[in-house]
């Protein structure tokens, strides 16, 4: 795919309060052919992508009610808006602001002021990219974006059916801490316990596929969908336990490691968010998006009671 086709099917959300540089860009990128959207209020960029997602979001820090990095966090936890690339431009140059955006989820992070041709530049490099990995996920392998969608869409014809979002939990955290490579073997390691779950479990239509970060989605018949969520649990807890030769949970570490300091003992656990096609009819996947991300946390804050 060229560049120019990412250009003319691309729309764009800006999210920028001072109105001088909203006009500019909206100018600049009107001219280059893309549609673009502005706005002043982090709630509302939250909300229009939650009815009507754009293709790339361009997001200030410095907002009138939250910060652009509350709204990059909120729109990748959730399953409706987490694949949105979001570019961060902000007059906040100081590298751990730009080191923090990135952790927040964010695709890639100017400052102000900007070079058009740079920020155009950026903003379609990240198109094109996001466009790839809309299909599979390149750490995994799985499914991603475009055809989880259509999945979930193809759910809302079928009957007794189970959607299981599935979490890894402090996965930030755990990136932080241990680095890429780690990242990538665990990420792979959780996608091989769904898969060999569901080739137990399951029947041959049921479906894996890779939300993003350490977020999967798997597609069951609602009779099993309690016994697939358990095993997950179960095995993933098994293998890191036996991973980290401990029996009991350590704590939460902090985010700062001293020079020269292992890191610490991090042993995670799973989220499962079930949802049940027989319990409830949803009218569109972001409904139903949006019941399995509350379903998630659900699971996660009972564990933590527990």
């Amino acid at each position: 795919m060229s560049n120019s086709e990412v250009d003319k099917s691309s729309r764009l959300l800006l999210v920028e309060d001072d109105l001088d540089i909203s006009e500019m860009l909206q100018a600049y990128f009107n001219i280059q052919g893309y549609e673009i959207q502005t706005v002043m209020f982090g709630e509302e960029a939250i909300l229009i992508c939650h009815n009507d997602s754009p293709d790339l979001v361009l997001l200030d820090i410095n907002l009138p009610d939250i910060n652009g990095y509350e709204v990059c966090r909120r729109l990748k936890e959730d399953l409706r808006t987490s694949n949105i690339p979001i570019i961060f431009v902000s007059q906040r140059n100081r590298q751990t602001d730009k080191i923090h955006g990135l952790r927040m989820g964010g695709d890639d992070y100017i400052t102000k002021p900007f070079n058009f041709d740079e920020l155009r530049l950026r903003v379609t490099n990240t198109l094109t990219r996001t466009r790839y990995r809309r299909y599979i996920d390149p750490f995994t392998g799985r499914p991603s974006g475009s055809l989880i969608e259509e999945q979930l869409k193809a759910l809302l014809l079928r009957k007794d059916w189970a959607l299981l979002y599935v979490g890894i939990d402090d996965f930030d955290l755990f990136s932080d801490t241990y680095g890429f490579l780690n990242v990538r073997r665990i990420l792979n390691f959780v996608s091989a316990i769904l898969q060999q779950t569901i080739d137990h479990l399951g029947a041959d239509q049921d479906f894996v596929g890779h939300v993003g970060k350490g977020d999967f989605v798997i597609i069951a018949d609602a009779s099993q969908a309690a016994k697939i969520a358990q095993t997950i649990k179960s095995r993933f807890h098994k293998a890191m336990e036996l991973a980290y030769k401990t029996p009991k949970k350590p704590t939460a570490p902090s985010r700062k490691i001293t020079r020269g300091q292992e890191p610490p003992v991090l042993l995670m656990n799973l989220s499962v968010g079930v949802v049940l096609g027989n319990r409830k009819r949803f009218s569109d996947i972001r409904s139903l998006a949006e019941a399995a991300s509350i379903a998630r946390r659900r699971d996660r804050q009972r564990r933590n009671h527990e």
